[in-house]
């Protein structure tokens, strides 16, 4: 039933109506997922779930309001920054720190403490976001595919399977 799971999870982040506290409820159940089942393999599905949510953001093919793709960024941010902070693999939290501190000089909106508050504040162009704004999928799977991940499956970008 995981992969069932996983496709809601990514289907629900693809509506335009969602607001700040649908995010909050998304990023609270990654979490819940990630301690309660806490074991590679979910960990591994949930990061390329992430990441492929933040590819949802990037490539717009549905046109998502812009404040609705910062908070998807936003979400990855916070949830890969907790998944570094778990799997304590140092380069993995390289990755996920030089991202977020890039973002806190870039691109703040793409944080979660700039567009999970009362008055957020984003960027209306999200066009040619630059890699350095970004968590890439080869990184990921590079640096934790070097401390014993699967890294087959970690190069592989999530599709949502029909079930």
């Amino acid at each position: 039933h995981a992969q069932q799971l996983y496709r809601h999870i990514y289907l629900s982040c693809n509506d335009p109506c969602n607001v700040q506290a649908h995010y909050e409820a998304l990023y609270a159940l990654l979490v819940m997922i990630s301690i309660e089942l806490a074991n590679e393999e979910v960990v591994v599905d949930l990061i390329r779930l992430v990441l492929a949510v933040q590819d949802l953001a990037l490539n717009n093919e549905d046109n998502l309001p812009a404040y609705n793709r910062c908070a998807l960024h936003a979400l990855c941010a916070a949830y890969l920054n907790l998944i570094c902070q778990l799997t304590t693999v140092p380069a993995f939290c390289q990755h996920i720190h030089e991202v977020i501190e890039m973002r806190k000089k870039e691109g703040p909106y793409l944080l979660p403490e700039d567009i999970f508050v009362e008055k957020p504040r984003w960027s209306k162009s999200m066009e040619h976001l630059s890699a350095d704004l970004l968590f890439l999928q080869s990184k990921v799977s590079e640096v934790l595919g070097g401390s014993g991940y699967n890294s087959d499956r970690l190069s592989t970008p999530y599709v949502p399977q029909l079930t």
